[in-house]
């Protein structure tokens, strides 16, 4: 569990998500600057919404990666709060078309390592698995509630940035260990807070259907 140690009480857990404290600004680094590239149409708002659904099922269709960057691009820039607090992206590329399946943090080119195992059997078969994280350590520990909060608010941004280039997506706010281990390789502070998937549902629609 991010924050504390894996054999700390589950009272402290409580504590932490109780508790409340302001989230720093400026922590996080400034997202990766991306040419413009072309996206074709883009969904109108209202379709967006009206076909807002949660997708746990995806076709084996490889994302070219110009549009993985574009869904994210759109998302920081309607979630710019997020990134400022110190939340960050990092893509497990499984279906992505000229980019190697590989764990990356967004706007690197060189791969972190593998995508850590079992994260498919609990997430997603998707062609991106997208990681949502903080460098826990650079905020007060009462913060940690917050960080959740912005986590989430980013998730749900590139949610609809998905939809609105025709994707699909499902959302979940369990961390996972391997994750986190992967992560702290790089940065033995930053934890894994919120996942997103995101590909093309099975059924061939379009992001038609009932939210969820």
């Amino acid at each position: 569990m991010p924050l504390i140690a894996d054999d700390a009480h589950r009272g402290r857990v409580d504590e932490l998500i109780r508790t409340r404290a302001a989230v720093p600004a400026g922590m996080g680094r400034r997202p990766p600057a991306l040419l413009a590239a072309g996206t074709g149409r883009l969904l109108p708002l209202e379709e967006v919404q009206r076909g807002r659904r949660s997708v746990r099922e995806f076709s084996g269709e490889h994302l070219p990666s110009w549009l993985v960057d574009a869904v994210l691009a759109r998302a920081v820039t309607a979630a710019p709060e997020a990134t400022d607090r110190g939340i960050s992206m990092f893509v497990a590329a499984r279906r992505v078309s000229g980019t190697a399946p590989a764990l990356y943090a967004w706007g690197d080119s060189e791969p972190l390592g593998d995508i850590p195992v079992d994260c498919v059997e609990d997430y997603a078969d998707a062609p991106v698995l997208l990681f949502l994280c903080a460098a826990v350590g650079r905020a007060p520990a009462r913060a940690y509630g917050g960080l959740l909060t912005y986590a989430g608010a980013l998730g749900q941004a590139v949610w609809l940035a998905a939809r609105t280039h025709g994707l699909d997506c499902s959302v979940y706010g369990l961390p996972h260990y391997r994750v986190n281990a992967a992560l702290q390789r790089r940065d033995r502070r930053l934890c894994h807070l919120f996942t997103v998937a995101l590909g093309r549902g099975t059924d061939g629609r379009p992001g038609g259907g009932v939210g969820g």
